[in-house]
């Protein structure tokens, strides 16, 4: 008979932080959040590493306070938002698994404000992160013209594959399983993207994903690789008079993209169209009964866009401000 020691022991080695995290992984989030894997590196990697043999039981709340406040310290309030976000997931789970009696997050909120973004770049700016990005090269480089060009979610772009494209009719079909909103969407490709699609080497002995280093799994280390590709921006930018590059995201892309083809005269349902946006001109009734895709004039809509990326990168660097009016990506 084992001794109440030892059933400890073993009641600790099953509800070691590391191992729980695993099983919360494969039975919650990855039927659940297609953005699985940032959930998984937040609970395993870097802040919360040194919990991984941890008793699950053992971690209070004024420890996850400490891990927080070190986090918004060090100038990330952000990434702790959204390490609060995913604990609370994880402890609610593991709470209705009966693997804790309560949760140690119950009622904590996220240590940071957010506001609403409407950054969208200058025209100056975009070309110095395009020029960045062909110096950077292929994957991340590569990925990065892909978004400028079909204002694309950062997700969809970086875990693109080749069976999801038609480089003859110049289309690429994003399944909804990888789609944000759930809905399966076509995006026509300019000339501009058909090239740089075709000038991208085959990873991997499978040749499935566009972006990869290994060609098992999609580019990784973006926050590292995004670092570097604004460095070298702010030395094209730096280089104009009186261009400095400000903080930006690669999501601030997608909304240049928008802002961009409006102000180039693309109808709003037509941008709305080409970003995939069930909301705004599409939402409610509209959804249900408006059934057409405006596959043509989206085309000619990501053509007029490519044609003014590609004036950008020949044109004698100038920093031209956005216009006023900015959608929502």
């Amino acid at each position: 008979m084992r001794t109440a020691a030892e059933r400890e022991a073993e009641a600790s080695t099953k509800l070691r932080f590391g191992s729980v995290v695993a099983e919360f992984i494969e039975r919650y989030a990855k039927p659940r959040n297609r953005t699985w894997p940032e959930t998984e590196r937040l609970l395993t990697k870097a802040d919360l590493a040194p919990w991984q043999d941890r008793d699950l039981r053992s971690i209070s709340r004024q420890e996850i306070l400490a891990v927080l406040d070190a986090i918004v310290e060090r100038g990330a309030p952000i990434q702790a938002n959204r390490l609060v976000a995913a604990l609370r997931r994880f402890f609610g789970w593991a709470v209705e698994r009966g693997l804790l009696d309560a949760s140690p997050v119950a009622s904590l909120k996220p240590p940071s404000a957010e506001e609403a973004r409407d950054r969208v770049l200058a025209d100056g700016e975009l070309r110095a992160i395009w020029l960045a990005a062909e110096d950077i090269g292929y994957p991340f480089g590569r990925a990065v013209q892909l978004m400028i060009l079909t204002g694309q979610r950062r997700s969809e772009v970086l875990e693109a594959e080749w069976s999801e494209f038609d480089l003859e009719r110049r289309l690429w079909s994003i399944p909804r399983e990888r789609a944000k909103n759930g809905t399966g969407h076509v995006v026509p490709l300019s000339p501009l993207a058909l090239e740089l699609i075709r000038g991208m080497p085959r990873v991997g002995q499978g040749q499935q994903l566009l972006f990869t280093t290994n060609g098992a799994t999609p580019f990784s280390g973006v926050s590292r690789a995004a670092e570097r590709l604004s460095n070298l921006a702010a030395e094209y930018l730096n280089s104009d008079p009186g261009g400095v590059l400000a903080p930006w995201r690669l999501h601030d892309l997608r909304r240049t993209f928008a802002t961009g083809c409006a102000r180039l005269g693309v109808s709003l349902h037509v941008v709305e169209k080409t970003l995939n946006h069930t909301s705004g001109t599409f939402g409610g009734i509209v959804a249900v009964y408006q059934r057409h895709e405006f596959l043509d004039e989206r085309r000619r809509a990501m053509n007029v866009w490519a044609d003014h990326v590609a004036d950008l990168i020949r044109r004698v660097p100038q920093l031209v401000e956005p216009a006023e009016t900015s959608y929502a990506a």
